[in-house]
């Protein structure tokens, strides 16, 4: 008579049916409640991208070593690329507030972002940061000389203020401002249309992720200074980072895992 020790579970010996009385890990089944692994290499390999575009590129590495308000500017708004991808909002609005206080071209990132919070019930947390602060920002400067915001803010950038700008790079904006008649308003008036074209974009398919916020912000800055009659090569540092940003901002998104209940009610089931 075989006096071994025989394994039954539910009238069957363990070795007679394969994965059954075998460790989960040994047959590659997932036990009740177990949640999926998935591989963190991809968003690892995208980071690593962001990171060596950032020291590898020339047009990055020239800004990092002799850049002055750009750096922080940017900065926060890839921190806040971040903070939307970690699904906080409100700091999310306070890292773009803070880049628009410093410059321009951080406004219309937190335009963004702001209708990347709409579609999660979030846009007035965003907005609280994102538009609280540069106002904050600009209200002295308003209250003490008016004329001189409006120069500083509007003029100056579109090549209609008092001093002209030293940025002259041959962009598309620029050729057209200089080489046609009345070239400064047709360079504004593209300026306005993709402004236009980006805003219908967005009331139509507003992001609903933050790699299409980074996605749509840089694409978006990338016309605006192409189009921009005053400019610098420089400034693709931006649409070039947001760009770079995106893919590292993928979530990974594991599976649901079963509820209590239901791993109970599993466990029974195979008893």
């Amino acid at each position: 008579m075989d006096r071994r020790p025989s394994l039954v579970r539910g009238g069957h010996r363990a070795g007679a049916h394969p994965g059954r009385g075998r460790p989960a890990s040994h047959t590659g089944h997932r036990r009740p409640g177990q949640p999926r692994r998935r591989s963190a290499s991809r968003p690892d390999a995208a980071l690593l991208r962001g990171v060596q575009a950032a020291t590898v590129l020339p047009i990055c590495a020239l800004t990092l070593a002799t850049g002055g308000d750009d750096l922080p500017v940017l900065a926060l708004c890839l921190l806040a690329l971040a903070l939307a991808a970690a699904d906080r909002p409100g700091r999310a609005g306070l890292a773009v507030g803070l880049a628009g206080a410093l410059k321009l071209f951080a406004w219309p990132v937190a335009l963004v972002l702001i209708v990347w919070g709409s579609t999660r019930r979030a846009g007035a947390r965003v907005a609280i940061g994102a538009l609280g602060l540069p106002i904050a920002a600009l209200l002295p400067a308003l209250l003490v000389d008016r004329d001189a915001l409006t120069e500083n803010v509007l003029r100056f950038p579109l090549g209609h203020g008092l001093v002209t700008s030293p940025a002259q790079s041959p962009f598309p904006g620029y050729l057209i401002a200089s080489a046609l008649p009345a070239g400064r308003l047709i360079a504004a008036a593209l300026l306005l249309a993709s402004g236009v074209a980006i805003a219908v974009r967005l009331a139509r398919r507003p992001p609903r992720t933050a790699v299409a916020t980074a996605l749509i912000c840089g694409y978006g800055l990338l016309a605006a200074i192409a189009l921009m009659p005053s400019t610098r090569f420089g400034y693709l540092l931006y649409p070039l980072a947001l760009l770079t940003w995106a893919p590292a901002l993928h979530r990974p998104t594991d599976t649901t895992t079963v509820s209590p209940l239901g791993e109970l009610s599993g466990r029974a089931s195979s008893a």
